[in-house]
């Protein structure tokens, strides 16, 4: 009697440390089979020539993908000024970012999410039109709309840190760190990346 209650305790530990193993395993899957965003490209500027007129604009543009085969739902993306010229005090803390070739209206909060599979996204950042100069603009839906009407998204001449960061719904984001340098002309929009420092060589910096 003794041992059939050992067997059964043992076959009970056994089946639970199974469950567990199942239980982890298909967790392990689920992440893996996650979309993943990575802002793989950028920044760089790029112009645009709207058909039917002259007119060139300049754009700041990333580039985003989705490393996962799942297809990532409701992807956003926002930027946060983390340092601008200290002539500047009206910028807002967040700013909703337009994808480019998405419709875009005239809403001056948020920007429409979009799907991301396999093709790669552009994420438009900040951008400048010809016949202003000394100012670029984020790329919030109604500054699109109505360049140089809306100060919360202007950026006076000046160089300025921005960390971007691309979000979904439905899985795991990035974020990236990018010096614009908002120009006198139009044409002389400039940006660049700002690489981090691995942990260890903060660590090491400091005990130097």
């Amino acid at each position: 009697m003794g041992e059939n209650i050992t067997w059964v305790a043992i076959i009970g530990a056994v089946s639970g440390v199974l469950a567990s193993l199942g239980w982890v395993v298909h967790y392990i899957v689920g992440l893996v089979k996650k979309p993943k965003l990575v802002i793989s490209e950028g920044p760089y500027v790029a112009n645009w020539h709207f058909i039917g007129t002259k007119n060139v604009w300049q754009f700041i543009n990333l580039e985003v993908i989705n490393k996962r085969g799942k297809t990532a739902y409701r992807c956003i993306a926002k930027a946060s000024v983390i340092k601008h010229p200290p002539n500047v005090n009206h910028l807002v803390r967040e700013y909703a970012l337009h994808w480019a070739d998405v419709s875009y209206s005239g809403r001056s909060t948020g920007a429409e999410p979009i799907e991301i599979g396999a093709v790669p996204q552009r994420l438009d950042v900040v951008f400048t039109v010809p016949r202003h100069k000394g100012e670029s603009y984020l790329t919030m839906p109604i500054a699109l709309l109505s360049p140089g009407n809306i100060p919360q998204a202007t950026l006076p001449k000046g160089e300025y840190i921005m960390k971007v960061i691309v979000l979904c719904e439905n899985g795991r984001g990035d974020s990236k760190l990018i010096k614009v340098i908002s120009p006198d002309v139009g044409k002389d929009l400039q940006a660049e990346e700002i690489k981090r420092i691995p942990w260890y060589k903060r660590i090491w910096r400091k005990q130097v």
